[in-house]
């Protein structure tokens, strides 16, 4: 089920341009979806994956 699920939550995001979203990977192990970028709006990101599949928590954010 968390397979399906994060699977899910990738098809989203791909089929979104979120603005500033360089790079989607799938971490299956984890049961984590990794969306790497540059100033992306991570509460719309968040908001359309809870609209899309559900339960979304944001791990981690970081400037580089």
């Amino acid at each position: 089920m968390a397979n399906e699920t994060t699977r899910r939550k990738d098809e989203t995001v791909d089929q979104h341009t979120f603005s500033g979203v360089t790079s989607v990977r799938l971490e299956r192990e984890q049961g984590k979806l990794v969306v790497e970028g540059e100033q992306v709006e991570i509460a719309v990101l968040a908001q359309t994956l809870t609209k899309k599949v559900g339960r979304t928590e944001i791990v981690h954010v970081s400037e580089y």
